[in-house]
């Protein structure tokens, strides 16, 4: 217990006044009397009422000494202060993990700097029986040492030195996640909210907030980069657009692009231009390959072009290359076989050619007459006359069965006719953006297989007619078919829009493109898929199968990956791409608006506890023992 006044105990001297009253208080004074009998009454009555009286008046002197007690008490206001625990210095650091902490001057990065910042910021704190935490912001921010007492300085040393060992450096080549590493401090600042928090760093901020920004960046340091960089074609050539831009410095940069593999040859041809980079500026230079002026030759195929900047001695050497592929393409070989040609059919393949054309090169084989080719075709499309036996090396589409193949695995029926209408099946993305119910048709086969033999043949209803399946569809790594069980001739689905639709979306399902695109960042998910049943990727320290298509994989670091697949063909196909560093982390003088900031959700205080309602109560209760012991008569 304390006293907020302790002034207030000088009332304790009311006491002394209150025994002095008791000893100079006159006592009983002796008197003759003329009277014995009341002389005996007297001593009579006295002898039975003292010994009550002394008792009594024991209790109230000592009420009224407690009375005056609390009295001094409530005037020096007593309280029982909370418990608190006393605050230590504390302190959590963030160290910035993105590319650009890979820039370097003097032969140390700033991710070392960063480091070495920090062991002495440790040995500081522990000095002074501290408590540290560190966090490492890259893309998945985590703590590398989290509330560490003074006792552990040599465990903070070993985990801050693993973070530098030569050639496993923990600095990442990607954006770091800031918020979720300041959400990691916040929870340290749950505990403590009186913990500093600092940020070790290359960028600027201009509103910091809370958070103190450790500088790590060396006067000097620029960046020469390479930001992206595309090859569209264009009138039966490629262009190759590439961004370019220098930081902290301006200057001239020669820009060079090695392109191998021209069309179709074993040739290489090197362009090259001077570009002028001012004010952190990205520039776009484009080479024209159709140009005469710029390019030696038109570039109409390539195998891949790498982009690189000449003569740079920047601090910062992960972005002075650019390697683009996806300048050859596939050819896919297409049988069309029917005994009754459809013109509507070779119109949407011919347009299937010069939509996908940059896709695939396809190449459109008509067989008439005669027996049809089994193999070493991409694509069969049979129509009226089936053949004897299913190909196995590619996908199948059939129209208009007249017969069941070996290896279809379905059960036909008779032929029905009427006037009919088509109602969807299965939802699936060969039907996207086609509206079965507009179709009609006059005839159709009917397939007898069960509904539940169909599912364990691995096919799928698409389209229903009077609740007979007409459109089934199987993809499996052994068999990819498609059946339309009616005539397009006797049909309208070949005069709707509906036709080209459903062609572009069997194409696309069966032969899907392996890449979305050829450049990716750091961390980007790369979208893959497949025509063969097993994608092997291939690249810096990454070695991934899939079997599951479409699939997602992100790379964290940058370069060159290849992925491999085996089609049902037997033949390989293989496709490169690049993983770059994020085109933000190239600027490594940046200077962003604001900072995350941790909420700092204060810690409650515990409250001290005030005695003064419970001394005066007990001093009520005091005052009424008092007045009762003084009006009763014993």
């Amino acid at each position: 217990m304390n006293l907020l006044t302790p002034l207030g105990l000088l009332g304790l001297f009311a006491i002394a006044v209150l025994i002095l009253i008791y000893i100079i208080k006159p006592n009983y004074q002796q008197k003759i009397v003329s009277s014995t009998h009341i002389w005996k009454l007297s001593l009579k009555y006295r002898k039975k009422r003292i010994p009550i009286s002394k008792f009594r008046n024991i209790l109230l002197i000592i009420c009224q000494i407690l009375i005056l007690s609390l009295c001094a008490f409530l005037l020096a206001q007593p309280i029982i202060e909370a418990q608190t625990v006393e605050s230590k210095d504390e302190k959590i650091v963030i160290i910035d993990a993105s590319a650009g902490m890979l820039a370097s001057s003097e032969g140390e990065t700033r991710f070392e700097r960063a480091v070495a910042q920090v062991k002495s910021l440790a040995t500081q704190v522990m000095a002074q029986n501290g408590t540290l935490s560190v966090i490492l912001a890259d893309g998945k921010p985590s703590f590398i040492v989290q509330r560490a007492g003074s006792t552990a300085l040599h465990e903070i040393y070993a985990a801050l030195d693993e973070l530098v060992i030569p050639d496993e450096m923990k600095c990442s080549y990607g954006a770091a996640d800031m918020e979720s590493a300041m959400n990691l401090a916040e929870s340290v600042l749950l505990e403590n909210d009186k913990a500093e928090v600092l940020l070790y760093t290359g960028t600027k901020y201009i509103d910091k907030g809370n958070v103190k920004v450790v500088d790590v960046s060396e006067l000097g340091e620029w960046n020469a980069a390479i930001l992206g960089g595309t090859a569209v074609l264009d009138e039966n050539y490629y262009t190759f657009s590439i961004d370019v831009a220098s930081y902290n410095r301006d200057t001239q940069l020669v820009l060079c692009c090695d392109i191998y593999g021209v069309n179709m040859g074993l040739s290489t041809i090197t362009l090259k231009t001077t570009v002028t980079c001012e004010s952190g500026q990205p520039i776009t230079y484009a080479f024209d390959t159709a140009d005469e002026s710029s390019s030696p030759v038109g570039v109409y195929m390539y195998d891949y072009a790498h982009i690189y900047l000449e003569n740079t001695d920047d601090a910062f050497s992960y972005d002075d290359d650019l390697y683009l592929y996806g300048g050859t393409k596939d050819t896919i070989r297409v049988q069309y076989f029917s005994s009754k040609p459809n013109n509507f059919v070779s119109s949407a393949l011919m347009s299937l050619r010069d939509l996908l054309r940059t896709r695939w090169d396809i190449e459109l084989t008509e067989v008439r007459s005669g027996e049809p080719e089994l193999e070493g075709f991409d694509v069969y499309i049979f129509e009226h006359q089936m053949p004897q036996t299913l190909p196995t090396d590619g996908v199948v589409l059939l129209f208009n069965l007249d017969r069941e193949p070996v290896g279809l695995g379905l059960t036909l029926g008779d032929k029905l006719s009427g006037d009919f209408s088509l109602a969807p099946g299965t939802a699936h993305p060969i039907t996207n953006y086609i509206n079965s119910e507009l179709i009609e048709i006059t005839e159709y086969r009917r397939i007898l297989t069960s509904s539940e033999q169909l599912a364990q043949a691995g096919f799928e209803t698409l389209m229903y007619c009077g609740g007979d399946p007409v459109f089934l569809v199987k993809n499996q790594s052994d068999a990819k078919v498609g059946v339309l069980s009616f005539s397009l001739n006797k049909s309208t689905l070949a005069v709707l829009p509906e036709f080209p639709m459903l062609m572009y979306n069997f194409f696309d399902y069966f032969l899907p493109p392996t890449l979305t695109d050829y450049v990716f960042d750091v961390n980007e998910k790369v979208t893959l898929n497949a025509r063969g049943p097993v994608l092997t990727v291939t690249g810096p320290g990454v070695q991934e199968q899939f079997e599951n298509f479409p699939n997602e994989m992100s790379l964290s670091v940058p370069g060159i990956y290849t992925s491999t697949q085996t089609l049902m063909s037997g033949k390989q196909a293989v496709d490169s791409f690049y993983v770059k560093i994020p085109a933000q982390e190239s600027n490594i003088g940046r200077e962003e608006d604001s900072l995350a900031n941790p909420l700092i959700k204060p810690v409650e205080v515990p409250r001290d506890l005030d005695l003064l309602i419970y001394f005066a109560s007990v001093l009520v209760a005091l005052l009424f023992v008092e007045w009762l012991l003084q009006s009763r008569e014993f």
